[in-house]
């Protein structure tokens, strides 16, 4: 509880600037501009050390040219400062699937579904081919 107060506390010192660095950040992502994007973010993480959306942006980048290992870790400290990053979310459901994690992706999943319940059109499909692929293999594993 602590640690969240914290959490909460630092954001809200966040300014208006360094919001603006990771929203250009994200937009320069969006844009194909992957060096100006981690720039940005990183410029931004400088000013505010828990900006999600910074966080995510240096984790997509790292994704995109084949750094697991730091866009693993970027990702999940994402995730951690904040449930409600629904691209946060859907980034760590995917990976958990790609890894075989499947109560790790379910855990993202259920924060997505929360969040933006409008996502269980898209997520549904996946849970139930995974409900009917995984299940039954584990359920006789148990034998």
């Amino acid at each position: 509880m602590a640690v969240g107060l914290a959490v909460l506390a630092l954001r809200s010192l966040m300014t208006s600037e360094d919001r603006s660095l990771s929203a250009r950040a994200e937009e320069a992502f969006a844009d194909g501009q992957f060096e100006q994007a981690k720039t940005l973010s990183r410029q931004a993480l400088t000013a505010a050390p828990l900006d999600v959306r910074a966080l995510r942006v240096l984790g997509w980048t790292a994704d995109l040219a084949g750094d697991t290992r730091s866009a693993d870790q970027l990702m999940t400290l994402s995730g951690r400062i904040s449930r409600r990053d629904s691209d946060t979310q859907a980034w760590l459901f995917d990976r958990g699937l790609a890894l075989g994690s499947f109560p790790n992706a379910l855990k993202h999943a259920d924060a997505m579904l929360r969040r933006q319940p409008a996502t269980s059109q898209s997520i549904f499909p996946t849970l139930t081919t995974i409900l009917q692929e995984e299940l039954p293999d584990r359920l006789f594993s148990l034998e």
